[in-house]
């Protein structure tokens, strides 16, 4: 079984793609999108694909509720994402921020809830990826993962520096090489690559 866990969805390109190119029923696809609109249409996209599942949750370093911040356009689909991380972007550009309540799944929980499998991680959610991996490196259930690829979101302030180092630190004290990294946007022809060369075999092994 391998476990595809996507955090961060915004439209679902890449699970999509994936679920496209496979059509192995060992494959689960699990999509954390707390931003309502996308969340909404994701349902509407995977309803008939039993391989797949819409969460609209942010996932993170506990179960709870907090606050999502939402460029006013974001809301109605216009390209602007939003993030648990009022960024200083967001401030000095004076956009109109919707403050959204969402719900927060823990991370270290759901990853030892799944079955047994190989897991990847797949990441890019706007500056909630230190929650998640302070989460999971909190006891061993980071062990469980056995591919990650996390997009790493630097802000502008010092918490949020501290929070990449603390991410670069952490996986060097553990010694993670399992990493197939994305540098820049995430193109199609990125995704596809990405997906031919480290899922593709993970699916049919």
């Amino acid at each position: 079984m391998l476990h595809f866990v996507d955090v961060g969805v915004y439209l679902g390109r890449t699970s999509r793609k994936l679920l496209q190119m496979s059509n192995s029923p060992d494959l689960r696809v699990y999509m954390f999108e707390p931003n309502p609109a996308y969340a909404a249409r994701l349902r509407k996209v995977f309803a008939k694909e039993p391989r797949a599942l819409v969460y609209e949750e942010a996932l993170s370093d506990c179960d709870g509720f907090c606050d999502f911040f939402i460029p006013q356009s974001g809301l109605k689909m216009k390209g602007q994402l939003g993030s648990l991380v009022r960024s200083q972007t967001m401030k000095k550009a004076h956009w109109e921020v919707n403050t959204h309540k969402v719900k927060l799944r823990s991370a270290r929980k759901f990853i030892k809830g799944l079955s047994k499998g190989k897991v990847v991680l797949y990441s890019n959610c706007e500056g909630g990826e230190y929650d998640v991996i302070r989460d999971l490196f909190s006891d061993d259930t980071w062990k469980r993962i056995y591919l990650w690829s996390v997009d790493i979101h630097e802000y502008e302030t010092e918490t949020s520096k501290q929070a990449v180092k603390f991410i670069e630190d952490t996986f060097a004290s553990h010694d993670i090489t399992n990493l197939a990294a994305h540098w820049g946007r995430r193109s199609e022809r990125r995704v596809r690559r990405f997906l031919r060369r480290h899922i593709m075999p993970l699916v049919t092994s």
